[in-house]
C-alpha cells in the first residue's frame, strides 16, 4: 500500500508541473508580449483559434426552446421472461 500511495503522489506531482509549465509556455508565447496573464486568460476564453468552447461568448440567460412531450407509445422497452 506504501508503494501506491508513491505512486499516486508521483502521478500528481505530474499533472501539476504538465499543467503549470502549458500555462507558463501559453504565457511565454502570448502574441502581445505586453498584456498581462488576466488578458491572456480572458483572449483565450474568447479566441476561437485557441478554444473550440466557443459558446463561452454567448449569453448566459435567454430562451431554450419549446419542449414537447414524449411518445411512450412508439417506444419498445425489452422485457424479461421466463
Amino acid at each position: 500500500m506504501g508503494a501506491f500511495s508513491v505512486l499516486l503522489n508521483i502521478f500528481t506531482l505530474l499533472v501539476v508541473g504538465i499543467v503549470l509549465y502549458m500555462g507558463y509556455n501559453l504565457y511565454r508565447t502570448r502574441p502581445d508580449m505586453n498584456s498581462t496573464p488576466t488578458e491572456v486568460f480572458n483572449q483565450m476564453l474568447v479566441d476561437p483559434a485557441i478554444t473550440t468552447h466557443a459558446y463561452f461568448t454567448g449569453p448566459a440567460l435567454g430562451p431554450i426552446g419549446e419542449f414537447q412531450d414524449y411518445d411512450w407509445e412508439r417506444v419498445e422497452f425489452s422485457s424479461v421472461e421466463e
